[in-house]
């Protein structure tokens, strides 16, 4: 799903955090640096409790030790909750988040099929279990300039200029700089680079109205899966043989059969086949 290893984080509204917490949490690190942080975190704690022991009088030496001895085992605690809310170390999602507005701006869309009808999109990776929103771009809504959706994220991620463009010049990628899954394309590889996976795999789940063969296909060469549902208007312009195929075969079947079918790649003359 490029730009710092580091990002500075906004907690939301919903997501109440102690004092001291907060402290720990201010600093949104890569995932790779996330355990070397809470180890260095913990070690620091456990010098700060030596040094006061040292200081201490001798009449309240038991209790103060025994303070200090959990003292470490605390702060890694509170670390290591810290680090499920703030770091992604599970699945994110990548998708559109509307704020609602009455605001005339051009930034402003009509969405007459969701319950805010006019609002601004932003792009957002929000984490599934903590519901916490990691990273927020502007979609360029409202912007009149000439440029594509993808080369107005890259001007924000300097970073991304090279990779990107080298990859949609490649002759076995079939996705053009106009085409909206080159934006995918891009905020995948900064996803990539800023929380690594700890495992080197991805898997990219779209919903039925993002799912698209190219940005499967070219998600494959680098490496990542994507899952999807693809909208019946293009079931047909894509696997209509396999798809009737695989009905005759499945009516056929005994009772209870089951027949797990899906699109490997789509031929390059679909269109004639139609």
């Amino acid at each position: 799903m490029l730009a710092s290893n580091r990002k500075f984080a906004s907690f939301p509204h919903s997501c109440s955090l102690p004092a001291d917490t907060m402290d720990i949490a201010v600093l949104l690190n890569a995932t790779d640096d996330a355990e070397e942080d809470w180890e260095l975190e913990a070690s620091d704690s456990e010098e700060e409790g030596a040094r006061e022991t040292e200081y201490v009088d001798e009449g309240d030496v038991s209790d103060n030790e025994a303070l200090d001895e959990l003292q470490p085992a605390v702060r890694r605690t509170t670390s290591a909750k810290v680090c499920i809310i703030a770091v992604p170390l599970g699945a994110v999602s990548l998708g559109e988040n509307t704020v609602r507005t009455k605001a005339r701006s051009s930034a402003r869309t009509y969405m007459p099929s969701k319950p805010d009808t006019y609002g601004v999109r932003f792009y957002s990776v929000v984490g599934w279990e903590s519901l916490y929103a990691f990273a927020v771009w502007d979609n360029g809504s409202g912007n009149r300039t000439k440029t594509n959706p993808v080369d107005r994220y890259v001007d924000l991620f300097s970073a991304l200029q090279t990779a990107v463009f080298r990859t949609l010049k490649r002759d076995d990628v079939a996705i053009k700089r106009k085409d909206p899954s080159a934006l995918w394309v891009a905020m995948c590889g900064h996803l990539t680079k800023m929380y690594p996976a700890p495992n080197q795999r991805r898997l990219l789940v779209c919903d039925n109205f993002y799912t698209r063969h190219n940005l499967a296909k070219n998600s494959h060469h680098i490496h990542m899966k994507m899952l999807g549902t693809i909208r019946i208007a293009l079931q047909g312009k894509w696997m209509a043989v396999r798809l009737e195929a695989a009905k005759e075969r499945m009516d056929n079947a005994e009772r209870g059969a089951w027949e797990l079918h899906a699109a490997v790649d789509v031929p390059s003359d679909w269109e004639k086949l139609q």
